[in-house]
Order: structure tokens, then C-alpha cells, then sequence
């Protein structure tokens, strides 16, 4: 789904378009906001100012003194890549439950922060809405964040800011609402199978958060459950399977508080060659279903849901369990 629910501003600087995004804030309190914003530190005696990325929320973990990103002076810009793609990704990764992502600001000091650029290009992809600025500089990696498909693009002038202010605010709040309610449809997937020289494998994807699961995604407004499951199979794996819908099992969120749920089919293998959808899954692999238990027990739901597979495989009526260890 193509949606437009992502909006860059840019303008030239001292345009307001960081205090645009500010104001927007203060209109919801109530959203859960992550992100990233960069800064300029001006130093006494210094030429070279100092810019820094930190995150939008509080972290823990986060020290100032390990996220210069960068230098502005009068011999122009200087990028740290390296920090970029060690804080960076840090900070975009952290988005746990939130409604709405800052990334501000998208420029050149990043030119080289190529697992930097990655993360960003990812969470494109994804539906959680994302507020940003970026710089009118054509790089690579700007020209791509700005023809993506679900990203609006709106200049913001002196003359302009306050007009904008209400035009950014519909957009970005249609979005948020919409993510929120696609978060409460449930999501469908399947366990993937195919019998090798008598013995059954499943397909098997890992996440970007390096966890072992089965291919699953939100359904889509007008979808059925089969139907979600089947056309995320195929674009998150490029196979074409069959549904087995005498099997299906509603799963809980992994998420504590969480009321979605997760309806998990059987599927077999029809055809097409195994590729993962870079953007959504770091791995995908074939292994013995019998070893798929014990890869997912991460979370014991995924974990049970491939020892009913081998169950129901076996025609028994009661679901499997096996020794404890599983989930150890």
C-alpha cells in the first residue's frame, strides 16, 4: 500500500520549519513521539561549529559526547559517518509503541552513513508516520527519500509558515489516525512449508531485530485473513503458496497491553524463489521444522505455534509440546 503518510518540509534556513514541527507537538500531547533531531552547539573561539544528533525522547543510554555528527564552519560541512550509523540507527531503531516519527534533519553531512541511510529507507517503507525535514541539496540518498512513494514534499517559507501550520497539522494527524487504527486490525501470516526428500522444512524470516519468525503483516482495509496472509507471503518472501485453512490459530501480540492479535496459518510452497523484502526482513532461510521451535522461542507464542505445525502434521488432535528446553 502506497499511501502518502510521510511529509518532508524544506525551505532555506531560519524558514521556521523546525519551530513548524514544534508547534505541531504542542497540538498533541497525547502522541507518543520518536525520533531524532539534529543541533548546533556554538563554541567560544571556535570556528567550526559543532552538530550534534540526539533523540527526541529521553534515552538512557544516549551521550552527547558520542553523538557529534558533524561540523559547520567556514570551510564548509564535515560528516562523521560513523557516529550516523552507530547513534543514528540507534535512536531510529528505539520507536517502541510510538505514534509518530521526527527526523529532523535529513541532509549531507550522511552522505557516507550508508547503514544510516538504510534504517531511514526502512522505516519509509513502514506505516508509522514520519515528520521530517530535509535539505534541497540533491544527493543520492535525499532524491531517494524524496521520490519515495509514500512521502509528500512541502516548502516552507517566512511568508508562508503560519498558512502551512494547519495544512501540515490535517496531514500528519490523518496519518497518525490511520496508523492507529491499521495497529488494531490483526495481522495474518502463515507457517510456510515444503517437503524435502520426505522431511518437512519451513520458511523461516528474521527480523531486523534478529528474531525468527514466520511471514505475517497487518490486513489491509477489504482483505480477508487468507488473503493478507498470501499477499504477504509474496512480498516479504516472493513465493506463492496454498492456504491450509483447517489450521489457524489466533496468537497474542508480543506486546505487553497490546489487544491485536495474530491469525497464523498453514501455507505450502507453489512456487517462486525465496528472496526476503530488504526493507521489512534482514534474513529469510529454510531449515527443519523440527528445528523451528527452538530457533522462535524468543517469544513462546511463535514458539508453540510451529510445535501445533508439527502437530497437526502428524495428525494428532492435541496440540505438541516438547521438552522444556524449547523455550530455554
Amino acid at each position: 500500500m502506497n499511501k502518502k503518510r510521510h511529509l518532508f518540509l524544506w525551505g532555506s534556513p531560519q524558514a521556521g520549519k523546525s519551530t513548524l514541527i514544534d508547534k505541531i507537538l504542542v497540538f498533541h500531547p497525547h502522541w507518543i513521539v520518536n525520533g531524532f533531531r539534529t543541533y548546533t552547539d556554538f563554541i567560544k573561539n571556535q570556528e567550526d561549529k559543532c552538530v550534534y544528533i540526539s533523540p527526541i525522547q529521553n534515552c538512557l543510554w544516549y551521550k552527547k559526547d558520542e553523538a557529534l555528527v558533524g561540523l559547520r564552519g567556514p570551510k564548509g560541512r564535515r560528516g562523521y559517518p560513523g557516529v550516523f550509523d552507530k547513534v543514528g540507527v540507534k535512536i531510529l531503531e528505539d520507536f517502541r509503541d510510538a505514534d509518530l516519527l521526527i527526523m529532523d534533519e535529513l541532509g549531507t553531512m550522511e552522505n557516507e552513513a550508508f547503514s544510516f541511510q538504510k534504517a531511514v529507507l526502512q522505516f519509509l517503507d513502514m506505516d508509522i508516520p514520519i515528520l521530517g525535514v530535509i535539505k534541497r541539496e540533491e544527493t543520492p540518498f535525499l532524491e531517494a527519500v524524496r521520490h519515495h512513494p509514500k512521502v509528500t514534499t512541502l516548502e516552507i517559507t517566512p511568508e508562508n509558515r503560519n498558512d502551512r501550520l494547519l495544512e501540515v497539522d490535517a496531514f500528519i494527524n490523518q496519518s497518525v489516525r490511520d496508523f492507529r487504527t491499521s495497529k488494531s486490525r490483526p495481522s495474518c501470516g502463515a507457517v510456510v512449508l515444503r517437503k524435502v526428500d520426505g522431511i518437512w522444512e519451513t520458511l523461516m524470516i528474521k527480523s531486523h531485530q534478529d528474531h525468527w519468525s514466520f511471514p505475517k503483516g497487518r490486513i489491509e482495509e477489504g482483505e480477508t485473513e487468507q488473503e493478507t496472509a498470501l499477499r504477504e507471503i509474496l512480498e516479504e518472501t516472493g513465493l506463492i503458496v496454498r492456504i491450509d485453512t483447517a489450521f489457524r490459530r489466533e496468537l497474542p501480540s508480543i506486546k505487553l497491553n497490546n489487544a491485536r492479535c495474530i491469525i497464523c496459518f498453514l501455507a505450502y510452497y507453489v512456487s517462486g524463489e525465496a528472496r526476503p523484502q530488504e526493507s521489512e526482513i534482514d534474513t529469510i532461510a529454510w531449515v527443519p521444522l523440527h528445528e523451528a521451535p527452538k530457533m522462535a522461542a524468543r517469544y513462546i507464542q511463535d514458539a508453540q505455534v510451529y510445535l501445533d505445525a508439527i502437530a497437526y502434521l502428524n495428525n494428532e488432535t492435541e496440540p505438541y509440546t516438547n521438552d522444556s528446553d524449547v523455550f530455554n
